[in-house]
């Protein structure tokens, strides 16, 4: 039978319903696995997380590497992984994060063969000074490396593709949008707050947040995440967390699992996206599936999307964002149909994994 490896920590929590905080990544992989099983290919996961294959219906691999950051523990995860796929023996590697440490990934999948690909899940993976994600030099240095020797590379957005097609011209890279199921679910007229969903982080402005929130006092903001690991907050998100829990009209809901997200959006006047980047947030389709406008500024709006289609309403600054809430919950823009019409013809798992797939070396 045909097999992909998704390696990928967190979606195991998705598939099994826990509450946990996994980031849109994980959201985007569980999509693109029901795309490959309708493609006909059995799903083998590798994860770093503890989980109990017994409970779950796909064979989960736990991944146990050395967490030694030295030449012995660099050989034996190399052993380890190379091991793993020889023993797998899977068509093809998909792996949801470039990181820096994606070398002891491709390097065993080349020896062996097998196609390796990689999703791009945020711009600033792409730009080719990443010290600032890391705060160190020589794991920036290793995701250059890893992205150069990765043959097969798919984008989110234009800004992603271009950017990666002028660095490594002859390799595959695809964009392809994030696979999103459609279900159909209820459109809620009556709206009651203004919805903000993420981890709680430095990509994420925080800082931002609190802003728009006290230039609204009429308006309730209703937050959804948590931290992304406990006691790593930059000061700037950690403050802004504190003014936030301090503000009148901000109340925080706690990390919401995957049936809780949706009834959320559906009562929302918009989604609001605060971050300074993104790649093509899950929480926009998740929104959009129950017709919530999304509120956000030209930098994060992928490829234009949301203000050609019409799919909420975007401006150049964060100063610009409050009159945008206020227009959109004044306004009687009926956004439900065309959205539903946009995630059916530009989001479909199986569409997507198939071309991902065909065109893969």
């Amino acid at each position: 039978m045909k097999r992909v490896l998704i390696i990928d920590s967190n979606v195991s929590y998705l598939l099994m319903n826990m509450n946990r905080p996994t980031g849109g990544a994980a959201v985007q992989t569980s999509n693109w696995i029901r795309g490959f099983e309708s493609l006909g290919y059995e799903i083998i996961i590798l994860s770093e997380n503890m989980v109990k294959p017994s409970k779950y219906y796909y064979q989960i691999v736990v991944d146990t590497t050395s967490k030694k950051k030295n030449l012995s523990g660099f050989i034996s995860a190399l052993a380890f992984y190379y091991r793993t796929f020889k023993r797998i023996s899977p068509d093809f590697i998909y792996c949801s994060i470039p990181w820096w440490n994606r070398l002891l990934y491709i390097l065993p999948a080349k020896l062996i063969g097998i196609k390796f690909i990689q999703r791009i899940s945020n711009d600033n993976l792409v730009q080719r000074n990443s010290v600032q994600i890391f705060n160190n030099y020589f794991k920036s240095m290793l995701l250059r490396v890893s992205l150069n020797l990765t043959k097969n590379i798919i984008c989110q957005n234009e800004y992603q593709y271009t950017t990666l097609r002028n660095r490594f011209p002859r390799k595959i890279i695809q964009k392809l949008y994030n696979p999103f199921i459609v279900h159909n679910r209820h459109f809620i007229s009556s709206k009651e707050y203004v919805a903000w969903v993420g981890l709680f982080q430095r990509q994420k402005n925080m800082s931002e947040l609190l802003n728009i929130a006290l230039a609204l006092p009429e308006l309730t903001f209703k937050v959804a995440g948590t931290e992304i690991s406990k006691g790593i907050l930059d000061s700037s998100t950690q403050e802004a967390l504190t003014k936030l829990k301090n503000t009148r009209n901000v109340e925080f809901v706690g990390n919401l699992n995957r049936e809780e997200i949706f009834p959320f959006l559906a009562r929302a006047i918009c989604l609001l996206n605060t971050s300074h980047e993104e790649g093509f947030s899950n929480t926009y389709l998740e929104s959009y599936s129950v017709g919530t406008p999304v509120v956000t500024r030209k930098n994060t709006d992928p490829d234009n999307l949301i203000a050609t289609l019409n799919l909420g309403r975007v401006v150049d600054t964060y100063e610009q964002i409050p009159d945008a809430i206020r227009f959109v919950y004044s306004g009687n823009i009926d956004y439900g149909e065309r959205m539903k019409d946009y995630l059916i013809n530009n989001h479909d798992p199986v569409k997507l994994s198939r071309q991902m797939l065909s065109k893969a070396v």
